[in-house]
C-alpha cells in the first residue's frame, strides 16, 4: 500500500489513493460499502489479525489526509480546489508563513481498538488573528471529502488545544510547555463559573448514556426529558467515596450549576454533524481571542483572565464528542497521569505549598491545579462512570456487558481517585502520607454495599482502592504477624 507524496499533489490523485483504502477498509471489516462503516462498532468483533490490519489502513488514511491539508495551506490554488467552504474560512497567507509553529498533539494508546484524540496547538507569537478552527475544520473537511464518512466514523476526533503556551525561556529544555492556565489561586466565585463546564461534561455524557442503552440517536424532545430528569444523586449512589467527596464541594457549587449546562448540551446533542461541528469553531475563535489577549501580558496574567479564557475553552469542548471539557481535568489526566507517569507517584509525597514556588509553578503541571482544579477533574471523571455504569454496568438493561464495564471503571475509578487523593490535601491542608488520611474518607456504606442494581465490581473496586492505599508500615506490620 503506497503512501501518498507531494510529487502527485493533486485532488484528483488524492481521490485515487483514498478509494483504494477506503476499498481495504471496506473489504476487512466485512462491510458492503463506507456507508456502513464505523470503525468504533466494526473493530471489536474482528479476530486480532483483522484488527491490527483495519488499525494499520486506519493510521494510513489518518497521515495521508494530514500530509494533504498541510500541502494545501501552502498552495493557494489546490486550496481552492479541494475545499468546498471557502465563504467560511478563505485561503490564509498568514497561516502559510507560520507553519512551522503549528504543533500537532496525539493521544491515547496505539492498541487497534483505541481512539485517536489529535490536539492542534499554536506555539508561535506573531499570529494575529485566530487560526486554530481553520487548521481544525480543514482537517476535519479532508475525512468528509476523501471518504465519504466523517473523522468520528473513524474514531478519530480533532481538537483546538489551548492548555499551554511555550515557555517564555527558551533554555527551559526540560520544561517546554508553560501552564498559564494556573487554578491554584482559585476563588469560590472562579470556581463557580468553570464548574458550569464540568456540568456540561457530565450531563453530555448522561444523554450519550441513554444513547449507548437505546442503539439509536435521541431526538430533541428526548434528549430534553434525559436532561429534565437527570439528578445527580444518582451519581453519588454509586460509590460511598462520590458521596465523601460531593459532600465536601457542594457548599462551593452555585446552586443553578447544571441548569445552567443545559442549554449547551441540547443545543449540540441535538445538533447534526456539520451544523454541531462549526459551532465549534466559533467558539473556538472566541477562545483563542481571549488566549491572545492575554498571554499578550503573560508576568500579569490576573486570575480573573484565567477564569474567562477556561470558560471560552470550556464551552467550545462542549461542542465535541468525547472530550474532557475542562482545562484541569485535561492537565491532570493527559500531562500528569499519562504524560508524566514516573512522576506520578513522586508528587504523592510532595506539599504544594513547599514545591510550587517560583517558576516552577508554571512548569510543572502538578503545580497549576489546586483544590478546585483537582475538583474540577473528579466532577468530570464522575460524568463518565455514571455514563459507563449506565451503558454496561446494569444487569437490566440490554446493553449490559461485564467485560466492558470492568475496563470502563478501572479506567475512570482510577482517575477520580488520583484526583480526589490531591483534592483531600488541598481541602483538609494536610499531606496524605501512605493514603491514610484518604482511607479517612474512605468509610464503607453497608447499606450500599447490598444493593444488586449496577454490577460495577462496586465492592472490587473499593477493595482495590483500600489495598492500593495500604502503608509500608502497615504492610511490614502484617508480616511481622504472619512470621511469629
Amino acid at each position: 500500500m503506497r503512501l501518498y507524496t507531494a510529487e502527485n499533489a493533486s485532488l484528483d490523485a488524492m481521490k485515487v489513493s483514498m478509494h483504494e483504502k477506503t476499498n481495504k477498509l471496506i473489504e476487512i471489516a466485512g462491510k458492503s460499502s463506507i456507508s456502513e462503516f464505523d470503525y468504533a462498532h466494526d473493530v471489536i468483533h474482528l479476530s486480532e489479525f483483522n484488527q491490527k490490519r483495519l488499525w494499520i489502513v486506519r493510521t494510513y488514511i489518518f497521515y495521508e489526509l494530514l500530509t494533504f491539508i498541510t500541502l494545501t495551506f501552502s498552495n493557494e490554488g489546490l486550496y481552492n480546489e479541494v475545499y468546498n467552504d471557502k465563504n467560511q474560512f478563505p485561503f490564509r497567507t498568514d497561516i502559510s508563513k507560520e507553519l512551522d509553529n503549528f504543533k500537532m498533539g496525539i493521544f491515547g494508546s496505539i492498541t487497534p481498538t483505541s481512539d485517536i484524540d489529535i490536539g492542534f496547538q499554536y506555539s508561535g507569537t506573531t499570529l494575529q488573528i485566530p487560526g486554530l478552527a481553520y487548521m481544525v475544520s480543514r482537517f476535519e473537511d479532508s475525512f468528509l471529502l476523501f471518504t465519504g464518512k466523517n473523522s468520528l466514523a473513524f474514531d478519530i476526533e480533532t481538537y483546538a488545544d489551548m492548555m499551554t503556551i511555550p515557555s517564555p525561556d527558551p533554555n527551559k529544555r526540560d520544561h517546554p510547555d508553560y501552564f498559564y492556565l494556573d487554578t491554584s489561586n482559585f476563588e469560590k466565585r472562579h470556581f463557580q463559573k468553570v464548574v458550569v463546564c464540568a456540568g456540561t461534561s457530565i450531563l453530555r455524557n448522561a444523554v450519550l448514556a441513554e444513547m449507548d442503552v437505546r442503539g439509536r440517536n435521541l431526538s430533541k424532545k428526548e434528549i430534553s426529558e434525559v436532561l429534565d430528569t437527570f439528578n445527580m444523586e444518582d451519581v453519588i449512589r454509586i460509590n460511598q467515596t462520590f458521596a465523601n467527596f460531593y459532600d465536601d464541594i457542594k457548599t462551593d457549587l452555585s446552586t443553578s450549576w447544571l441548569n445552567d449546562a443545559k442549554s449547551l448540551v441540547l443545543d449540540y446533542m441535538s445538533s447534526d454533524y456539520n451544523t454541531g461541528r462549526y459551532k465549534y469553531y466559533g467558539l473556538v475563535d472566541i477562545a483563542e481571542k481571549s488566549k491572545f489577549k492575554g498571554t499578550a501580558h503573560i508576568d500579569s496574567l490576573s486570575t480573573d483572565e484565567i477564569c474567562e479564557i477556561m470558560v471560552n475553552i470550556g464551552f467550545s469542548l462542549t461542542y465535541r464528542m468525547e472530550s474532557y471539557n475542562c482545562a484541569p481535568t485535561v492537565i491532570h489526566v493527559v500531562r500528569i497521569l499519562q504524560a508524566a507517569k514516573e512522576k506520578a507517584e513522586k508528587y504523592k509525597t510532595l506539599t504544594p505549598k513547599a514545591y510550587c514556588v517560583g517558576e516552577v509553578q508554571y512548569l510543572d503541571p502538578y503545580c497549576s491545579l489546586g483544590k478546585y482544579g483537582y475538583a474540577l477533574s473528579c466532577l468530570e471523571q464522575l460524568g463518565y462512570i455514571y455514563r459507563f455504569t449506565e451503558t454496561y454496568c446494569v444487569q437490566e438493561k440490554s446493553s449490559y456487558n461485564q467485560s466492558k464495564c470492568d475496563k470502563k471503571m478501572n479506567k475512570y475509578m482510577g482517575r477520580y481517585e488520583n484526583g480526589f487523593f490531591y483534592f483531600i490535601q488541598y481541602y483538609t491542608g494536610v499531606i496524605s502520607r501512605g493514603g491514610k488520611l484518604l482511607r479517612k474518607y474512605k468509610k464503607h456504606n453497608k447499606k450500599t454495599r447490598r444493593r444488586k442494581r449496577a454490577t460495577t465490581s462496586k465492592r472490587a473496586i473499593k477493595g482495590r482502592t483500600r489495598r492500593k492505599h495500604v502503608s509500608r508500615r502497615t504492610i511490614k506490620r502484617r508480616r511481622s504477624r504472619r512470621s511469629r
